[in-house]
């Protein structure tokens, strides 16, 4: 209960220091004649669906483009946060295809099930796309490493990461 205040709390200071941001692409994404803002399906607690909101902007998982550039993207995001179906913190999001190709390679695969994905993660920060299914298995580990050590410091710590990484590069 007390990390979901804290996800709202975030999330909403986040939304409001970054709603310049999202007004100006949200415009010039409309004056391009484009949808705005697209959905990826991934899951979260419970293996329930649902859909990640991203700005609808060329997205390439290569490092093309620079990890400010998918930090933008990603901005609408947060409203998966405010609704309960992500957290600012926790094991990277998959999808429901990630999801089955895990039940197979990965043992301990229902801890996955159990949390809500994360904006940043441990995995996300660390590790490359999980696109491959050779980097599927590290993710697991990856994320049930940071399921199983869990606590308030060690989310500020993959937050400062964060920050860090965005600022500097990695």
């Amino acid at each position: 209960m007390q990390k979901r205040i804290i996800n709202i709390i975030l999330s909403a200071i986040c939304i409001i220091l970054t709603s310049p941001v999202m007004i100006i692409l949200s415009i010039y994404l409309l004056i391009s004649r484009k949808k705005v803002i697209s959905q990826k399906v991934y899951c979260c607690k419970g293996n329930r669906i649902f859909n990640m909101y991203t700005f609808n902007l060329p997205y390439a998982s290569n490092n093309e483009h620079s990890r400010l550039y998918k930090a933008i993207i990603e901005i609408p995001a947060l409203w998966n946060v405010v609704k309960g179906e992500m957290s600012i913190v926790g094991p990277s999001a998959m999808t429901p295809d990630e999801l089955d190709n895990a039940k197979s390679l990965f043992p301990d695969y229902d801890i996955l099930t159990k949390y809500n994905p994360g904006l940043l993660s441990e995995s996300r920060l660390y590790l490359s796309d999980t696109n491959k299914s050779e980097n599927l298995l590290s993710h697991c580990e990856c994320n049930t490493r940071y399921i199983r050590n869990q606590s308030m410091m060690h989310d500020i710590e993959i937050i400062a990461d964060s920050i860090l990484i965005l600022i500097c590069g990695k």
